[in-house]
């Protein structure tokens, strides 16, 4: 198969992915991180967040899935787990590949436990804490290795214009990473355009490391728990990350979603003023 042929291939899969994000999306609702930077707003109590990252890799031809669940605890504090690190190479004889040994990427499939904990200062500035660790799976056990991402975070909400601000520092090892730094910066922001339907996200991660890379693009709106992100990457310099785009679909409550019960939650809110945070990106 030509190279262009091949192209044009991945590219229709990609489309098929954010056409299929669209149709889920009308039913659901809203977000974890901006892109790859927690954006540090811990999931409400008893409420099930569910965020499916699709990163459509274009220089690699491959997609990765990442999926995440949170559980809202109380106390602002959340915990859940993530399916991360699926690639998806649709040319290849190995569909979705397993890397147990190449330490100049991730291992990959990656299961995760995560945990977030946040400290509010005032009703504009908060820390937050989190981890995401756990192992590789799809391997033999002799080939199971540690992966672990440890982050703090600096968050400054801003009611005028509506913004968020997010600044910190993480570190992780070579099985979560690949090869690289494992510490260093990163840093987000969500700025509202249109009242409750468009915001404008970006995040960036230092590194030369699989994250080291920075995404500029829309959150939007489908209702007001469901959200629909989407961006291209910025490879940094040295990473090799190269070319592609992320298609994000989160949902802020996803029983409520499934059930019909977030809508009538909805339903029910009109007539009364409700507060109305400054973003859903988690």
């Amino acid at each position: 198969m030509s190279n262009r042929c091949r192209g044009a291939r991945f590219n229709a899969v990609a489309v098929a992915l954010l056409f299929s994000a669209l149709l889920v999306g009308r039913r659901a609702s809203a977000q974890q991180n901006f892109f790859n930077v927690p954006a540090s707003d811990v999931t409400r109590k008893n409420k099930l967040f569910f965020q499916e990252q699709i990163n459509v890799l274009i220089t690699q031809k491959k997609l990765q899935s990442n999926s995440h669940f949170a559980y809202g605890v109380g106390w602002d504090l959340e915990l859940g787990f993530n399916v991360s690190h699926v690639n998806i190479k649709p040319f290849d004889r190995r569909v979705i590949p397993i890397n147990t040994r190449d330490r100049s990427e991730p291992f990959n499939p990656l299961f995760l436990f995560t945990a977030q904990k946040a400290f509010t200062i005032d009703e504009n500035f908060r820390i937050a804490v989190g981890t995401q660790t756990g192992v590789n799976f799809g391997a033999p056990a002799p080939d199971k290795r540690l992966a672990t991402l440890n982050y703090a975070n600096l968050v400054l909400l801003l009611p005028n214009p509506h913004a968020r601000l997010v600044a910190g520092g993480y570190f992780g090892n070579d099985v979560f990473l690949g090869a690289g730094s494992g510490f260093g910066f990163w840093a987000g922001a969500e700025l509202q355009i249109l009242p409750e339907r468009v915001h404008l996200v970006a995040d960036w991660i230092s590194g030369s490391h699989d994250l080291g890379m920075g995404v500029v693009g829309a959150n939007v709106f489908l209702t007001p728990d469901v959200s629909l992100v989407f961006g291209p990457i910025l490879a940094n310099p040295g990473s090799g990350n190269g070319t592609g785009y992320v298609i994000e679909l989160n949902m802020l409550d996803l029983v409520g979603t499934i059930t019909g019960r977030a809508r009538r939650e909805e339903t029910a809110a009109h007539g009364r003023i409700a507060h109305v945070p400054v973003s859903t990106v988690r």
